[in-house]
């Protein structure tokens, strides 16, 4: 931000370096970063924690439905190898989802909500940028779930006319402080 003087007698001052009392602040806008330049904020660390419980909880249903289509389509012989296999699969696979993915996954993810735009960046291997502007947000929707909830989490998502876009894991306050941001302009309150 910078100050500019309000009178003359101060602009005065102000070029010998005397204390300026009184000054009119203009806000100087912030550029949106470069695509693929991370944003200003990263996820909690209490994301990681929901992304972890989100995996191991579509894995396990990814590994009970391969079981069950295992013992009702395979024939009898070839049953407890293929169990074996999806026993198998189902562990490594998570493991590497578990202790990998999704730490990098929390990681990458950042984002910006100033007056002017939205921007989310994701991906370690495919960098996805976001960058929205704030007149073509409609609203903002902020959403909580029971994993989300145990984990003192909200997901906020922006509502635009085309695809809409959000960040999967912010605290409340974080939240507040986003849609105030915003939808601040349009003399929404925050709800």
């Amino acid at each position: 931000m910078r100050t500019i003087p309000t009178d003359s007698a101060s602009r005065g001052r102000a070029a010998t370096g005397a204390r300026i009392q009184e000054a009119v602040v203009i806000p100087q806008p912030i550029a949106p970063p470069t695509a693929g330049e991370p944003g200003a904020h990263a996820l909690p660390p209490a994301a990681l924690g929901y992304e972890i419980a989100r995996s191991a909880i579509a894995i396990g249903a990814a590994a009970v439905v391969a079981a069950a289509a295992v013992l009702l389509l395979a024939p009898e012989p070839a049953r407890p190898p293929l169990l074996a296999a999806v026993a198998a699969l189902a562990a490594v696979g998570g493991a590497v989802d578990l202790l990998v993915l999704d730490r990098i996954r929390v990681r990458s993810t950042s984002w910006t909500a100033t007056e002017d735009f939205v921007y989310i960046a994701s991906g370690r291997l495919v960098r996805r940028s976001v960058l929205v502007p704030v007149p073509q947000v409609l609203g903002v929707e902020v959403a909580v779930g029971p994993l989300l909830r145990r984990a003192g989490l909200v997901r906020v998502r922006f509502v635009t006319i085309g695809d809409g876009v959000e960040i999967s894991a912010v605290t409340a306050e974080q939240a507040a402080s986003i849609r105030g941001t915003v939808l601040g302009q349009r003399g929404v309150a925050d709800a």
